[in-house]
């Protein structure tokens, strides 16, 4: 019984051998059809994948590294990668609504209000027959200076006309044309009537008398006022109604105040404006939120009487500044050379080849000395750098058109941008002038050119180290004079090396739907607008050693599915 009882264990274990053996080549088989990055986690070898989490931030090895949920094997060329999801309304603190320029006139005409062929009245002692004519008024406000005439053929008597029972006229007319007779303007109403008699003969039983009158005619003059009125359309979205606190209305008209009537400005059919605004110079109006709705809005001017032009039209409304999409990624010293590169829009005096004037001061002024250049970039970018201005053009510019010397285009001169008139326009911002800029605080610093941080930073209280080659010209305060912290001499960073490029890539959920925001990269500012699924951005230029910043500030909210930063070769 024993050696039975061992054969029967012998071959149970024999059994249980194969029976694991199976098990672990499964276990091998599965191991080695794993992806690389799964075989690597199970078996401890962090060699085969590198992520690292957080939100916003990346780091690398040689090149740079990936942040966000991606796993796996991914290009190393990749320096940045996030998912961010719905962007909505925030970074600056506020939305500008550009509204198209504005004209209100009235033009007065000589006008025939009405005709008639002829008539005849006669009147015995027996007999009276006058004449009775009608007409309709169309604009009885508007209509004035009324003269009727008439030619009589052959009369007898006195002729006596009534206008609306008011009598205009009595006498005798011998044959041929009258003297127009005036029409006083409160007998004029919409809806008229002209009686024509004549005087009876009195003793004179036996005699008819009797007028036969032609060519009757009413002339006038009329005043068109359609053009006193201009209503544009302007839009708010939800998240800019949630979050507005104020609304502030800019605008330049151009008029003569003893020539025009008031000027009346409604939003939404509630009266923000009504007097006769200072001519010829920005003017500011501010009212509450509650005015404005979700969606589609009314703006509307009007006058009674006179000419306005009125452009510059910023309608901004103030929001609640909200947390900022900021991202971040790191490009190794390797890739930058410490030799000056001339680049396409620095103000270096030096213009590229192959960069188009109005992409660079320097490019403007070599193609020609008699040009003008706007610091600030225009809504057409044709409108940059010009060769001749008129007063339309002017209002192109916010900042002002300068010659090679600072100097403003005649046309432009005494306006809001121009730096040589020690003048600050009521309304004229103080990163627009530099008048404005020191009237503002005495002790701030002004830069000639927009820096490369934005139209926000021409004008500053204070200047940190790092600010200080954001101004070309460099920062200086009312007496010429340089920041303390721009006298230290900070070495620029180096330039991407050429052959490689640095892009950032935007892919969007929205497709078709117009998607705009301000894009900051190390600070240097830019507006991408796109409709598109996608969009690809060059930033070699704006990328610094080692760290550097992302940072989106949309106009309005959209969906953000990926950006990626990458550097190709």
């Amino acid at each position: 019984m024993f050696r039975k009882n061992k054969k029967s264990q012998e071959a149970g274990g024999g059994s249980a051998a194969v029976f694991i053996a199976i098990i672990a080549l499964m276990i091998i088989l599965y191991i080695l059809f794993l992806p690389p990055g799964d075989r690597a986690a199970i078996l401890g070898d962090d060699s085969g994948s590198s992520t690292t989490s957080g939100t916003g931030t990346s780091t690398g090895d040689s090149v740079g590294g990936v942040s966000g949920d991606d796993t796996g094997i991914l290009d190393a060329n990749v320096l940045l990668l996030e998912n961010p999801g719905l962007l909505s309304v925030q970074g600056d603190d506020r939305i500008h609504h550009f509204i198209p320029r504005v004209k209100l006139f009235d033009a007065s005409s000589g006008t025939i209000l009405e005709e008639f062929s002829s008539i005849t009245v006669k009147r015995s002692l027996f007999d009276n027959k006058p004449k009775l004519l009608s007409f309709v008024l169309d604009d009885v406000d508007n209509t004035e200076n009324v003269l009727m005439d008439f030619v009589v053929e052959n009369g007898d008597g006195d002729i006596i006309i009534k206008f609306n029972d008011a009598e205009v006229y009595e006498g005798r007319i011998t044959n041929g044309n009258i003297e127009p007779i005036n029409i006083k303007k409160d007998l004029l109403q919409k809806n008229n009537l002209i009686e024509f008699s004549v005087s009876s003969p009195g003793a004179l039983f036996w005699k008819t008398n009797e007028y036969y009158i032609k060519k009757i005619k009413l002339v006038g003059t009329v005043t068109d006022i359609s053009h006193l009125v201009t209503k544009n359309k302007f839009y708010i979205a939800d998240e800019e109604y949630e979050s507005a606190n104020k609304m502030e209305l800019k605008y330049y008209p151009d008029c003569e105040s003893r020539k025009v009537g008031p000027l009346v400005i409604e939003v939404n059919n509630h009266e923000v404006y009504s007097g006769t605004p200072s001519c010829n110079i920005a003017n500011h109006i501010e009212f509450g939120p509650e005015l404005i709705r979700k969606g589609d809005n009314d703006i509307m001017f009007s006058t009674t009487h006179g000419s306005y032009d009125i452009g510059r039209i910023d309608l901004k409304a103030s929001i609640e500044e909200k947390e900022d999409y900021t991202y971040y990624f790191d490009l190794d010293t390797k890739y930058f050379t410490d030799e000056k590169e001339e680049m396409c829009g620095d103000v270096d005096g030096f213009c590229p080849k192959g960069c188009d004037e109005d992409e660079d001061v320097d490019c403007c002024f070599e193609e020609s000395q008699d040009n003008f250049w706007c610091d600030l970039e225009t809504d057409d970018a044709d409108d940059r750098c010009v060769s001749a201005i008129d007063t339309a053009k002017c209002s192109r510019c916010l900042t002002g058109y300068e010659d090679e010397d600072g100097d403003p285009a005649v046309p432009c001169e005494d306006m809001c941008g121009d730096d040589t008139d020690d003048v600050c326009l009521e309304g004229c911002g103080k990163n627009y002038d530099i008048d404005c800029c020191y009237e503002d605080n005495e002790n701030n610093y002004w830069c000639n050119e927009v820096p490369t941080s934005g139209l926000g930073s021409v004008c500053e209280s204070s200047i940190t180290s790092g600010e200080c080659d954001d101004c070309a010209s460099e920062y200086e305060d009312e007496g010429g004079d340089n920041p303390d912290e721009c006298e230290i001499d900070i070495s620029r960073d180096g330039k991407l090396k050429k052959g490689y490029k640095i892009l950032l890539d935007f892919k969007f959920l929205d497709n078709d739907e117009e998607k705009e925001f301000e894009l900051r990269v190390n600070g240097r500012a830019t507006i991408i607008r796109t409709e598109g699924d996608s969009y690809s951005y060059d930033v070699s230029s704006k990328v610094e050693e080692n760290y550097n910043s992302i940072r989106i500030s949309p106009d309005k909210s959209f969906e953000l599915k990926e950006i990626k930063v990458s550097l190709e070769e």
